[in-house]
């Protein structure tokens, strides 16, 4: 386990942050047909989830950080 200091992309304010290990339990494709039948296929690829130790001020749960990959296949029919 790593705690880590994180810097918000909009405001620079720094949180810290615990890494979390995780296991993918699923990763699902999002399927696009356009009108001359080529498939496009889009799926979010996590890489690493972070724990703020800041919690949302309107429900007291945990915020998290994820980073992740997009990864596209394209399918062209004949």
């Amino acid at each position: 386990m790593w705690f880590w200091v994180l810097s918000s992309r909009s405001d620079g304010n720094k949180v810290q942050a615990t890494q979390e290990e995780f296991v993918p339990t699923k990763e699902e494709w999002n399927e696009y047909k356009l009108t001359d039948g080529t498939i496009v296929r889009i799926k979010i690829v996590v890489s690493e989830i972070f724990r703020l130790d800041q919690k949302d001020p309107a429900t007291g749960k945990p915020n998290f950080m994820v980073k992740s990959k997009s990864v596209m296949s394209i399918i062209i029919p004949g």
